[in-house]
């Protein structure tokens, strides 16, 4: 499969961000009946009452689909108008009133801290088989790694009728102290699940 490239969430986490601490801080989710338009219709509402999207994630499942934003407004006034305005259907155009919406306030992004943090970014692909994810978790978790960021992925493979999994994680921890029992542990499940598994340090 491609290499994967740097999404604008990780781009922005290395580069310090942008943000001030008169922002305020929008976690935005919708779902719903997937059709064409729909989330430029929603972005466009979100732009026109001063809503800026940073990082956002979409998945469409069958007919189904859910996006997830990180919104900022320029202050907190703005940014409770916004969430009201998200959250009255009724003022909603068609066919946004359908989807189901959360809007809720969420901390300031610290760039101080995220300077210190060790940064470790993981991709595997292989067959797919039970427990990949929960395997690869637990590993980040036992050695107290916070998952930031998770995606998987199957893709038909060639010659085959088990598909392709992918698989990326993006973690931090607050210093290196776990860092080569980390690529310890995670050497010894490549092994076991027989996959591909390769794993950078972004800090």
């Amino acid at each position: 499969p491609p290499a994967a490239k740097t999404s604008p969430g990780l781009a922005r986490r290395l580069t310090g961000g942008g943000e001030t601490h008169d922002e305020a801080h929008l976690c935005v989710t919708a779902s719903g009946q997937d059709r064409v338009g729909l989330v430029a219709l929603l972005t466009h509402w979100i732009y026109e009452r001063g809503g800026n999207i940073t990082d956002s994630k979409m998945l469409r499942m069958h007919d189904q689909f859910v996006i997830v934003m990180h919104v900022t407004a320029p202050d907190a006034a703005r940014g409770n108008a916004l969430r009201a305005d998200l959250m009255r259907y009724d003022r909603m155009p068609h066919p946004l009133e359908r989807l189901e919406l959360r809007a809720r306030d969420i901390g300031h992004h610290s760039v101080t801290d995220a300077m210190h943090k060790r940064e470790a970014r993981l991709r595997l692909t292989g067959k797919d088989q039970p427990g990949i994810v929960f395997k690869v978790t637990q590993i980040f978790t036992k050695l107290g790694f916070n998952i930031d960021e998770l995606a998987t992925d199957t893709v038909p493979a060639s010659g085959s009728q088990t598909p392709w999994f992918l698989l990326e994680v993006f973690a931090t921890a607050p210093d290196d102290k776990h860092r080569g029992m980390l690529e310890e542990e995670l050497g010894k499940l490549k092994a076991d699940l027989g996959v591909n598994l390769e794993i950078t340090w972004t800090r």
